[in-house]
């Protein structure tokens, strides 16, 4: 196909483009937010992380970030047929978790995605919006009633244990 195109095919592989591209993300846990993640484990709740990303790239992420260790439920996006924001993601978290919907709290970035599959799992959203995207969207009204979206991650434990007390 790329020949009909007038371009030469290259002999790049999928494993270099893969390193190329995860060697070009620099993410990185950013200093001043703390780690609320330490504050789950030390009250002994078990965190699973939820996201779109194929799985490969997760993974490394989060051993990078250090993050690894908290989280003993990782289910992405080529885990499950449907991604977020169908709800079989956040309900194989549970499965796995071996816990109940009206248990959780999920805890996302992106309201189309996160909140949105949250509800469809049956489950309690925090969304966490530290660009304050959420200006001027009157959808938010509810969550912004009850204070559950935040600027930044440290208000994050504080505000599931509120919503967990709530039941």
């Amino acid at each position: 196909a790329s020949a009909s195109l007038g371009m030469k095919p290259t002999s790049i592989s999928a494993e270099a483009l893969f390193e190329e591209h995860r060697a070009a993300l620099h993410w990185e846990w950013v200093a001043g937010h703390g780690h609320p993640e330490r504050r789950f484990d030390d009250a002994g709740l078990p965190l699973a992380c939820i996201t779109n990303k194929a799985e490969r790239f997760t993974l490394d992420l989060l051993q990078r970030t250090g993050l690894d260790g908290f989280f003993p439920v990782v289910v992405c996006g080529d885990t499950v047929a449907r991604k977020k924001p169908d709800p079989e993601p956040v309900l194989l978290a549970l499965e796995r978790l071996g816990a109940l919907a009206g248990e959780a709290v999920h805890v996302g970035d992106f309201y189309s995605v996160d909140v949105v599959g949250a509800r469809a799992a049956g489950i309690r959203p925090i969304l966490l919006d530290e660009a304050d995207l959420r200006l001027g969207r009157p959808i938010l009204g509810g969550l912004l009633r009850r204070r559950r979206v935040l600027g930044g991650v440290d208000g994050v434990p504080h505000c599931v244990l509120d919503v967990l007390e709530e039941s």
